[in-house]
């Protein structure tokens, strides 16, 4: 029987995870995983580094045609370059969270907790909480915590999400799952 073979981008197949990655002891990423963020992050330094050697281009032509300008101009060209760094950078920042957020989803649908705890860390760290708007992806973040039985940390996850995004659905669900299981501890089930 002949294969059909698709014209596009080639995927690899990751519906199905080996038993390695979802035993329940395994607390490490795989290196797979690891390999995949690393491009997405290594892709956003290249875009951005090859717009940084553009506009230091531009601005050195710019600059060499000043004596033909008035000194105001300069000062409007430089304003205008450092806006359209910041909102393209920041543009493409959003692009490559929003690849990260598909990636740690994907990885706990595949019930690869460490990898998916690895991916979506990268939205609790500094900087990078304000990419959680909904408090969604930290919610899924204190599932593969729970999956991995890292209770102190999905305890961290959980304040986070009732202190920065408590109308949050993902909130509310906390604080209705969150007593029954106070219950049944207290009942000893």
């Amino acid at each position: 029987m002949a294969r059909l073979r698709s014209k596009g981008r080639k995927h690899k197949n990751t519906a199905t995870p080996s038993a390695q990655d979802n035993r329940p002891g395994v607390k490490t990423p795989t290196a797979e995983t690891l390999k995949e963020a690393d491009k997405l992050f290594k892709g956003y330094w290249k875009r951005l580094g090859a717009l940084l050697l553009l506009v230091l281009l531009l601005s050195i032509a710019f600059s060499l045609a000043a004596p033909h300008f008035r000194s105001y101009n300069l000062f409007y060209f430089y304003i205008a370059i450092v806006f359209a760094l910041s909102f393209i950078s920041r543009y493409w920042l959003e692009k490559l969270f929003v690849e990260l957020r598909e990636l740690g989803f994907r990885r706990l649908a595949q019930k690869r907790y460490a990898d998916a705890a690895a991916v979506l860390e990268y939205f609790h760290r500094f900087g990078n909480m304000g990419f959680d708007r909904d408090g969604e992806i930290h919610y899924r973040l204190l599932l593969a915590y729970r999956h991995l039985g890292e209770e102190e940390r999905a305890k961290q996850i959980a304040e986070w999400i009732r202190r920065y995004r408590p109308k949050s659905r993902y909130a509310q669900r906390l604080a209705t799952t969150e007593p029954t299981q106070a219950k049944e501890e207290a009942s000893g089930g």
